[in-house]
């Protein structure tokens, strides 16, 4: 297989029929869509080419990669946030280029490696508290909506 060509439906519903997202949502088809993209990124060395009509994406699973686009060679790379637009408007989630390097400078001390130290409490505190959470609706059996579950655990762990 030379890229994964993803077929999409409205009936999905995960966003507008544009978006990157709403067209990757056959993959919310499969048995295990996490093993499935775990498959292609050891088959593809965590570079996983995606087309899409007229468009290609690239999923990276590897730090080095993803090091390469967002830091050392970032004015190469666009984003493709589009949908998170409306949500956090223009800022270091959603630009790129010289502006988004402006934004990103005085954060970097933010990111070092040794913060996580400092972070990694509060990170933990949200994936226990979302865990028990997740719990309580497998013992019921009750249905979730899972993006808007991992959406919230994001943000608990940011903010």
């Amino acid at each position: 297989m030379a890229d994964m060509t993803v077929a999409y439906s409205p009936s999905h519903g995960l966003g507008e029929e544009q978006s990157v997202w709403f067209k990757l949502t056959p993959l919310l088809n499969q048995e295990n869509p996490m093993q499935v993209l775990m498959a292609l990124s050891d088959k593809y060395n965590g570079v996983i080419p995606i087309n899409l009509k007229n468009q290609r994406i690239v999923l990276l699973s590897e730090p080095a990669h993803a090091e390469r686009v967002l830091v050392s060679n970032a004015d190469n790379y666009t984003k493709y946030f589009d949908g998170l637009r409306p949500i956090f408007g223009r800022s270091m989630i959603t630009i790129d280029g010289a502006l988004w390097q402006k934004i990103r400078t005085p954060q970097q001390a933010a990111f070092h490696p040794n913060m996580f130290e400092e972070y990694f409490p509060y990170l933990m505190s949200a994936i226990d508290s979302k865990m028990e959470r997740w719990a309580k609706f497998a013992a019921t059996g009750e249905t979730i909506e899972m993006v808007e579950e991992t959406w919230t655990l994001a943000a608990e762990m940011v903010c």
